[in-house]
């Protein structure tokens, strides 16, 4: 095998193996993925989320509702600190 030869594959390898893969070898591939997908039709995989992606998740609602909540609050306040001093 020519040495460029070499080469090019390794970098393509390393680069991005799956289309690497794919251009050399496309019938291995096609039968790589009718397999991949009809194992997946058969037996899905549970998706499943991360405990730390749901806290993370929950720390920047919270992040975002405390400031909005607090900002709502004061400008209700003083809505109603005006309604008063109208009346007096």
């Amino acid at each position: 095998m020519n040495v460029r030869k070499r080469i090019v594959k390794g970098v393509g390898y390393t680069v991005a193996p799956k289309t690497t893969f794919a251009a050399l070898h496309p019938r291995k591939a096609a039968v790589a993925k009718a397999t991949s997908w009809a194992l997946g039709r058969i037996a899905p995989t549970r998706q499943r989320r991360s405990r730390t992606r749901m806290v993370a998740t929950g720390i920047g609602a919270a992040a975002m509702t405390v400031p909005l909540g607090i900002w709502l609050g004061r400008r209700l306040r003083s809505m109603q600190h005006r309604d008063e001093t109208a009346t007096a």
